[in-house]
């Protein structure tokens, strides 16, 4: 199909937007594809059980049958054609299904045909892939064609059966076409919402990482077992190295493996490399709790003033709310 010829049918107009059923058609032709294939199945093992009798017409239908399932397998195994369009390939599917049907039917006895109900079986495949009007403008054209196979095949036996037949045609697409629209409709909304808060998570946590990277203090997350998980940007800012007393490091465990196992708040204060001079911190290690479990740790550390490190009395007055006695 050209892209002048996709215009002027205006295919390039037909998005999931305007029309949302198209949001459904490549799962619905796939459905419908395993449904033709099981229709034409049945209908062949029936025909075989009853339909035979060596008569000309038995051997007509025994060739539209054959070609029946040759298409519905084809469509099975290749369900859609991208370069075609979705909307194309399912109309193209829809008039295959319908001269199919009219051919079978008219080899199978016009009006006297008791394969009638597979008319019902493709309008509901109609409704299932596509909006109200377009299901209610082929369940017309399916009335019509029955209507001319009857007619070129021997006459209509009761303009009554013929009526009810016909009236359930646009009847059972409708109804199925109304609960497959609800349930676009219901699934465009839960994926609408879906999105939407997604959309609020991501920019939140965009933020959240925002501020953590600009915060002046120390912020390092670890998992349940202590490992470093996150540090932000302070930590390479400050130039935190290695610790310069030995049992730092252990203080560190010690106060992360407490936080989480007591599941509260630790408080204490450590000493290390900074920017090549040695600086002391005032660290904090508190649990993260999901659904009341520990899930890891944040630890903060923030570096004390410098008069704090160069006076000494200041230390001995701190010394003993930051350490622990004994």
């Amino acid at each position: 199909m050209t892209d002048r010829l996709r215009s002027w049918i205006g295919f390039d107009e037909l998005t999931p937007e305007r029309f949302p059923f198209l949001a459904k058609l490549e799962r619905a032709e796939e459905d419908v594809a395993m449904m033709r294939l099981a229709v034409v199945v049945l209908n062949g093992l029936a025909f075989l059980a009853f339909g035979v009798d060596g008569t000309g017409m038995s051997r007509i239908a025994l060739a539209v049958l054959g070609l029946a399932f040759v298409y519905a397998t084809a469509t099975v195994v290749f369900p859609s054609r991208p370069s075609f369009g979705e909307m194309a390939w399912s109309l193209f599917t829809v008039g295959v299904d319908a001269v199919a049907i009219a051919a079978w039917l008219a080899a199978t006895g016009g009006w006297a045909s008791p394969y009638y109900p597979v008319m019902y079986a493709s309008i509901a495949a109609v409704g299932y892939r596509f909006n109200l009007p377009i299901t209610t403008a082929i369940g017309s054209a399916y009335v019509g064609a029955y209507a001319a196979v009857c007619l070129v095949a021997g006459g209509v036996g009761s303009w009554i059966g013929f009526g009810l037949r016909a009236l359930y045609v646009p009847l059972i697409g409708a109804i199925v076409g109304l609960a497959a629209e609800g349930y676009v409709d219901m699934h465009h909304d839960h994926r609408d919402r879906t999105r939407r808060l997604v959309d609020a998570i991501e920019t939140m946590d965009r933020r959240f990482a925002a501020v953590l990277e600009d915060v002046p203090d120390v912020i390092v997350l670890t998992d349940e077992d202590g490992r470093v998980e996150y540090a932000n940007a302070s930590v390479a800012r400050i130039g935190l190295a290695s610790p310069t007393d030995p049992q730092a490091r252990g203080l560190h465990a010690a106060a992360i493996g407490s936080a989480i196992d007591e599941r509260e708040t630790v408080e204490y204060r450590t000493s290390a490399e900074a920017s090549q001079a040695t600086a002391s911190f005032w660290c904090r290690a508190a649990p993260i709790l999901d659904a009341g479990e520990p899930v890891g740790a944040v630890v903060t550390a923030r570096r004390t003033p410098a008069w704090v490190d160069q006076d000494p009395d200041a230390q001995a007055r701190t010394r003993d709310l930051w350490e622990p006695s004994g």
